[in-house]
């Protein structure tokens, strides 16, 4: 026999999934070439060094400048229910930007704008043409 409080409370059990649910599936992927997406996160510079292997030293410099974001999202092609998505979920974002722009930012959290795009065979493969970043307190 099924207690009324142990039922009350697995009503309120199944509900809290269903809303869950609900949100997870009313959340959308973000959509390739977009021009007012925005993504929040952290900016970091990714370095290479040089093969002169002739050198003593080695030279350092950025091979590119990246969003770190704190969970993954969903990218798509077109405006798709995150749970009809292609399993295509990303946590690095490189940014095509001016090192200018992230001037003081590197390692801050920034809120930056501009379209995403897939380049095939780089490394990370989802890449934003920063229109505009502003830093997040």
């Amino acid at each position: 026999m099924i207690r009324s409080t142990s039922l009350a409370a697995l009503a309120v059990l199944v509900l809290a999934l269903l809303v869950s649910t609900g949100a997870a599936a009313a959340e959308r992927c973000q959509v390739y070439g977009a021009p007012d997406t925005t993504l929040k996160g952290k900016v970091y510079a990714f370095e290479a060094f040089s093969d002169d292997e002739g050198s003593i030293m080695r030279e350092r410099k950025t091979d590119y400048y990246a969003l770190v974001l704190p969970d993954r999202i969903c990218v798509a092609d077109k405006a798709t229910a995150l749970a009809e998505a292609p399993d295509f979920r990303v946590t690095i974002v490189r940014l095509d930007v001016s090192p200018r722009k992230l001037k003081g930012l590197l390692q801050k959290t920034v809120e930056v704008t501009g379209p995403l795009s897939r380049a095939e065979g780089e490394e990370p493969e989802v890449a934003m043409k920063v229109a505009k970043v502003t830093a997040v307190p």
